[in-house]
């Protein structure tokens, strides 16, 4: 009998591990992995667009259950060349909420500090996150878009109201 308690017991561990694993895994955004790089624009807050060079690195950890993205930028000047003016540098890890039942992603970054963000899927290798702007109350969402095999298009765009949205950044990056 007690042999039978210790088998039934141990397949119960099993499947709750297994099914544990499944649910907190972001498998699902395994297309993200990899290095990027690429260039981008972004407008300041004097309404001047500033182009930039970015890189981004993501990692999948922990058997699936969480990618990790470093994110670095640097100011391309008026004649086109990159400076070592670092303009942007960010740190994300993205998994899957057990609780709210979404991917969030938990970022930092050094003109924002700390992050938390819910992302959604629009559709096939489409994500969207956005975030409260504490000082404005601005809204500021994010679309990546990656269903151009190795390319990673992103706008930015923000909105007092939830309804006007103005883009103020975009990205294009390819996996090296």
């Amino acid at each position: 009998m007690r042999i039978i308690v210790l088998i039934i017991i141990g397949l119960n561990f099993t499947f709750s591990a297994y099914t544990q694993e499944k649910t907190e895994s972001v498998d699902q955004l395994n297309f993200m992995v990899g290095k990027w790089d690429g260039n981008g624009w972004i407008l300041g807050k004097d309404r001047i667009k500033k182009h930039f060079s970015q890189s981004e690195i993501i990692q999948s950890k922990v058997k699936g259950r969480a990618l990790i993205v470093n994110g670095l930028g640097y100011e391309i000047d008026s004649t086109g060349a990159i400076t070592d003016r670092e303009i942007h540098e960010a740190f994300g890890i993205i998994s899957y909420n057990n609780e709210r039942k979404t991917v969030t992603m938990i970022s930092f970054s050094s003109m924002k500090g700390r992050m938390e963000s819910d992302m959604m899927i629009l559709g096939e290798k489409k994500l969207q996150w956005s975030f409260k702007d504490e000082k404005s109350g601005a809204t500021i969402r994010f679309t990546e878009d990656f269903s151009k095999e190795n390319k990673w298009s992103e706008i930015g765009e923000v909105s007092m109201d939830g309804e006007n949205w103005h883009q103020f950044f975009e990205m294009n990056l390819s996996k090296q």
